[in-house]
Order: structure tokens, then sequence, then C-alpha cells
């Protein structure tokens, strides 16, 4: 029981920190000796992460939703940006979705290797000193045409992408390409909020068949295990998203990028 907690946890908080999860849990089974009981524990970890999406981001998914359906019936103009945006993301998805399969077919077992995960660690944490002290003016708030460009939609969904690799976040990855496309700070955090539904729902929906061939003797939780680990998990979510909130916009991406660059180092020193 204790392990499903540590993992929970562990899963919850860096899903949304700008430390990548994947290879927080790599290090958990590997390093750490911790067991991940199979793919349906990883499922409830995942679907636990996007419950507590849906409930910090409740009203900002739901005015998205709303606006988009009245424009595709309407088409008032009042309703045209948000569907831009909507349409954004979308797209941004896919770029996403045909990355990550391909980069997983491609790296096959390779991509739970510690020394792919120590690498990737010290990749994040350069590109994350780099933003932090770029000059680059962040003046992009999606109030015209122009800032939902097709190439700023393919930087970003690609940058995500690549987080299939442990050790490059999927939040951290997110927001280094949308502030290297000259977004907000604000936007920049939505949009690597409300790309984490799609991604996380995706995940499920391609793991799926796996899933159902999944053998009821082969799942070895109880109800118990699976209802500790999903409130962990969500509750400790819910303290990573406000995390990444505060690190963004109080200027303190370099200490996280400390953190992973040390980490890297650690991990292809004992790998």
């Amino acid at each position: 029981m204790f392990e499903m907690i540590i993992l929970g946890i562990i899963q919850g908080i860096t899903e949304f920190l700008p430390v990548s999860s994947s290879a927080h849990l790599v290090i958990g089974e590997k390093i750490m000796g911790l067991e991940i009981p199979g793919l349906y524990f990883e499922v409830i970890l995942h679907l636990a992460s996007l419950f507590a999406l849906i409930v910090y981001f409740n009203s900002e998914v739901s005015d998205l939703l709303k606006k988009s359906i009245k424009y595709m019936y309407t088409k008032s103009t009042i309703y045209e940006q948000t569907f831009r945006f909507f349409k954004f993301l979308l797209y941004a998805t896919i770029v996403t979705g045909v990355i990550g399969v391909c980069l997983e077919s491609i790296l096959d077992d390779q991509i739970k290797d510690l020394t792919v995960t120590g690498a990737a660690l010290l990749i994040t944490g350069i590109l994350l000193i780099y933003i932090e002290n770029s000059k680059k003016a962040h003046f992009i708030f999606l109030n015209h045409d122009s800032d939902l460009t097709f190439k700023n939609c393919l930087v970003i969904g690609a940058f995500q992408g690549l987080s299939i690799i442990p050790g490059l976040s999927r939040s951290g990855m997110t927001v280094i390409g949308g502030l290297l496309q000259g977004y907000s700070k604000s936007i920049t955090l939505k949009i690597s909020f409300l790309l984490a539904f799609p991604v996380i729902i995706g995940s499920f929906i391609y793991k799926l068949p796996e899933l159902i061939l999944t053998t009821n003797s082969s799942i070895n939780l109880s109800w118990n295990q699976i209802i500790i680990s999903f409130i962990t998990c969500f509750l400790a979510s819910l303290v990573g998203i406000k995390g990444l909130i505060g690190i963004v916009k109080n200027n303190k991406l370099t200490i996280f990028a400390v953190y992973v660059i040390v980490l890297g180092i650690m991990i292809l020193i004992v790998s």
C-alpha cells in the first residue's frame, strides 16, 4: 500500500511540474526498486491527473467547448477567436500524437533505458535555463487571428510529442515551445494545461486495446489500492498544477532546471 501512495505522489506532482513524470516513474521503478503494477495502475494514475485538471480548469474547458459549439452553429464573430483556439489545440494534439507514436515505435524498449532518461533530463534542464534567460518578448495574448498560426501549432505540438521520451517533461516542453513562439506566460500556461486534456484522453484510447486484452487474473489490485492511489495522485496533481503556475509566473524555471540537470547527471553515472 505504501508503494501505491509513493507512486501516486510521484505521478501527481511530476505530471505538471517541468521535471518529467515518466522519468520519475522510471527512476522509481529501476533505482528505488518500486514496482509499477501493470498498465491498469498507470491508467488509474493518469485518470486521477485528468480529474484534477477537470476540477481546476472546469470553467475554462466549459467556456472553450460552449463557445466553439456555438460558433459551429451560428458562425458568429463573437465566438470565432475561441473556435480558432479550439482548432489550434486540436491540430497541436494531432501533431503530438503522430510524433509520439512514431518515437515510441522507433525507440521501442530503449524508451525506458536509464541512459536515454538521463540524457533527456539534461536536455530539459538546458532548455529551461535557455528559455528563462531568453530576451525574447512574450507579447502574444491570442487577441488576433495571426496569434494562432499553423507554425505555432506545429512547434508546440512537436515539442509536446517529444515528451514521450522519459526525461522530456510534457509540461516543460509545452511551456518552452509556447514561450519560444512569443506567447505570454499566462497564455503559455493555458495552452500547456488545455493540451493535457486530449493528450491524457488520447493516451487512454491508444492503450484501450491492450487494456481490453488484459486478463482479470493479471490485475493484482484491490479496490482499496485503486481508491487510495487515485485519491493520492489526484491531490498531488492539484499541488503540481498550482506549482507550475507559480513557477512560470515567478520566473523559477531555473530552480527546476538545476534539479533535472543534477538528476540527469546522477542517472548517467549510475546507468
